[in-house]
């Protein structure tokens, strides 16, 4: 398991402790303290906030909420508390405050305030040749690299990223990706498990989930539903086992078994296992490569020829460059030699993580916080051999981004693809946006080779007969110059044109999210409806432009004001416009899709920031769902409305309001500067168009699954928790607004509340998604036969 990885548990009780009865801050704190001891990091920020709304000005409490904001990766809740406790300590008693407020803000991507904090903190220390001054010297470096690298004309077309789905991601972490052979896809992943389910007295939740070895099989483009890898070596109750990888031949398994050792550490050995007589054998622990007292993580095997094979790993042992390093030992004949250092060119002062040998271009992957990059891991690349590397390149914006990039691959049958993980916006979270890793693929554009005249020349005169060819040539040609584009070149081919490929592009868009002005459309009022279109509230919001920097830059001294600007411009640049220029690519498609005789389902959610009521901003949220709609309405003088009409065009609306809005989001009239004109309340108003489905698909299936469903007495329940206590039925009901009594069953020595009765695991799914888990409940389907629990697969085969 990845050093940095944070065992993400939920506390659900959270909020209905603090309603049940007042705590006292000293008592907030203290409970606060104990979740953190216990790696229980969302519970310890929820109570650290608690506090903090009792005393604002307890530095000792601000910096405790900061750090841990920090370790679960809520940069935006960090950078405003570091702020609070650089003027409340001046960093007297807190020395790093300006430095970790540096990081927070950089990985907001707010690299010109990022590099004053850091020139700060450098300034004030440069006496020092310690770990932090080498990290503030390395951070202004970055920063002006990253300022750099973002002014880069955009190559977003040279490669295309796809998040991949739920089939494979979850709400909790999923990393170290590795493809098998062409057939399936290996990974990590961090998530609830019945079967190992321990219940602690006094949580609903278990503290610690145990990371597991998963597979999903890969089919042409799409991954099956990924299951637990049934084999001995991941069936441990008490260790986690992660960061498999296959020896070349896929004689031999790699992989981490580790235990916690304190809050942000844990211990990991690396074992392998090997398949004999058709089973994997009993696994054996690495004694030449482990070192006691010390971890030993994330093994990557390569091909060495007639030398065997080299074992690439990482660990934080004596005689390094930094934290955590990169190392190698040479495998052969069954001797493993004794480790060695890889050497300063690819290790730094800081972490340098995740390595990936691939052995066909000579280069190894790795990620790094010791080298200039765009956020705390990047990417990078170095050509070369154990013997000699080459100086390793950030793989660029491509790839990076402010967050979490590592975990690296290289596809072994087709070197254009690969994986890597990341906790970039718009992975699947159970805490704010970037708490959680998840798996994406990568896939660079291959230059093509030259095509012979008279090849081309009926190429051609093929193409000109093809009337499906030419409709999507008008699609192509209808993009604006210059524009980011997701939309393929090779969306001319007729290979592309079937309905497959045509969602897979689309499915890479999302979520498309639009943002809006305060109040927008239509100011004061409670209607749930508007007659303008999206576009016209886009052209108003940017007319504003100048009035948001100058009420954003009202009263700071002239070097922040000049800061706070920029920072306007940028989330214009990087957040209004690019969500624009998604949406008239996706429409585009949408149409091209609904020409093909398709029926299609789009799912919109809404939300706003919280200066008002929950009443009056569920129907804001409301009206700027339907302002999308009547751009599509409005769209080429109405050319969807015919597919809207008969039905071919159907929406899924999720108006959420202000209820998911942070609370350090404003919420003061009075204050317009944070509540009105302030990037943090700019991100809560928005809508997001966040799934695209066939629905003639869809009804069949969901109808014949429903029908047989009833034939095997078949029903389908969500469970929201779980505790030793048996009387909490009516506080959770009423604490997440369910209309239903909940089912109360015992297994073992835990109680389990569960919702509902559906008939369709995908309507359960839908519901679970959609409402119990915006509201951060970790819930998840279960399935029942004859009132007795059943495996789900078991369940959603019988459906079949």
């Amino acid at each position: 398991m990845h050093i940095k990885k944070i065992l993400i548990t939920l506390l659900i009780f959270t909020s209905i402790i603090g309603n049940a009865y007042s705590q006292s801050f000293n008592e907030l704190v203290k409970i606060g303290d104990l979740a953190y001891s216990e790696r229980d990091f969302i519970s310890a920020v929820e109570y650290y906030k608690k506090a903090y709304n009792e005393n604002p000005k307890n530095a000792d409490l601000i910096n405790k909420y900061a750090e841990t904001a920090l370790l679960i990766k809520d940069y935006i809740v960090a950078e405003e508390m570091f702020l609070k406790l650089k003027e409340l300590d001046n960093s007297t008693k807190y020395p790093l405050t300006e430095l970790k407020l540096g990081l927070s803000q950089k990985s907001n991507k707010k690299y010109d305030s990022a590099k004053q904090s850091f020139k700060s903190y450098y300034d004030k220390n440069n006496d020092k040749d310690d770990y932090w001054i080498k990290k503030a010297e390395l951070e202004i470096k970055a920063c002006d690299y990253s300022i750099k690298e973002m002014g880069k004309e955009d190559t977003i077309n040279k490669v295309t990223i796809k998040h991949l789905d739920e089939s494979v991601n979850t709400p909790y972490s999923e990393y170290a990706a590795m493809i098998m052979g062409d057939t399936a896809l290996q990974f990590t992943s961090l998530r609830p498990d019945e079967e190992f389910e321990q219940v602690s007295k006094d949580k609903i939740i278990p503290s610690i989930y145990l990371t597991k070895i998963f597979k999903s099989i890969l089919d042409n483009d799409s991954y099956s539903n990924s299951e637990k890898v049934n084999e001995t070596y991941n069936k441990s109750t008490k260790y986690h086992i992660s960061n498999g990888a296959f020896s070349p031949d896929f004689k031999k398994f790699y992989f981490n078994l580790c235990t916690t050792t304190d809050p942000v550490k844990s211990m990991c050995d690396i074992y392998y296992t090997e398949y004999k007589n058709r089973q994997w054998q009993i696994p054996v622990r690495m004694d030449a490569v482990n070192m006691s007292g010390y971890t030993s993580i994330q093994p990557n095997i390569a091909d060495d020829g007639e030398n065997g094979h080299i074992l690439f790993f990482v660990s934080d042992r004596p005689d390094g460059y930094g934290k955590l390093d990169i190392w190698y030992s040479k495998i052969k004949d069954g001797i493993t030699s004794t480790p060695v250092n890889a050497g300063s060119t690819i290790n730094t002062f800081d972490d340098d993580v995740t390595p990936f040998y691939d052995l066909k271009n000579s280069t190894l992957y790795f990620s790094s916080t010791g080298h200039e990059g765009l956020g705390n891991f990047d990417g990078f690349k170095s050509e070369g051999t154990v013997d000699k590397w080459g100086t390793p390149v950030n793989l660029g914006k491509n790839y990076n981004t402010s967050y979490d990039d590592f975990y690296f691959t290289v596809n072994y049958t087709d070197e254009s693809k690969g994986y890597f993980t990341s906790n970039r916006i718009g992975t699947l979270t159970l805490h704010g946006e970037t708490c959680c890793y998840d798996i994406f693929e990568y896939e660079k554009e291959v230059k093509k080779k030259p095509v012979p005249k008279d090849t081309t020349e009926n190429v051609a005169a093929t193409s000109s007969k093809d009337t499906t060819s030419s409709s999507a040539e008008i699609i192509a040609k209808e993009g604006k110059q210059g524009e980011r584009s997701l939309i393929p070149d090779n969306l001319t081919q007729k290979a592309f044109l079937d309905t497959a490929n045509i969602k897979n592009t689309i499915d890479k868009f999302f979520p498309i999210t639009l943002y809006f002005h305060n109040d927008e459309p239509d100011p004061n009022t409670r209607k749930i409806t508007t007659l303008q279109n999206y576009k016209n509230t886009l052209d108003n919001y940017y007319k504003l432009g100048g009035k948001y920097k100058a009420e954003y830059s009202k009263g700071l001294p002239e070097e922040e004001s000049v800061i706070a600007k920029k920072d306007i411009e940028n989330f214009f640049k990087d957040y209004v416009e690019t969500g624009f220029a998604k949406l008239e690519q996706f429409t585009k498609l949408l149409l091209y899709d609904l020409k093909k005789g398709n029926d299609i389902m789009i799912t919109i959610k809404g939300f706003c920031s919280p200066l008002n009521t929950s009443d009056y901003n569920l129907n804001l949220a409301k009206r700027r769902i339907t302002s999308l709609k009547n751009f599509l309405r409005d769209y080429n003088n109405g050319e969807f409305l015919k597919y809207i009409n008969n039905g071919s065009l159907s929406f899924e609306e999720i108006p959420l309001g202000s209820d998911l809005a942070p609370k350090y989001v404003s919420d003061n009239p009075n204050d317009v500067r944070n509540s009105v004109y302030s990037i943090a309340a700019a991100l809560e108003r928005k809508i997001q168009i966040m799934a695209y489905n066939y629905k003639r698909d869809d009804k069949q299936n969901s109808k014949s699954h429903t029908n047989k469903n009833i034939e095997e007495n078949i029903v389908y329940r969500i469970q929201i928790a779980s505790s030793s206590k048996d009387y909490l039925s009516d506080s959770l009901q009423n604490a997440f607004n369910l209309r239903e009594k909940l089912y109360v069953e015992k297994q073992r020595d835990a109680f389990k509340y569960l919702f509902g009765n559906f008939l369709n695991y995908k309507e359960a799914s839908n519901f679970n998604k959609n409402f119990l888990q915006t509201k951060g409940i970790a819930s998840f389907v279960v399935a029942y036969k004859n009132d007795k629990r059943i495996d789900i697969k078991e369940a959603i085969n019988k459906s079949k």
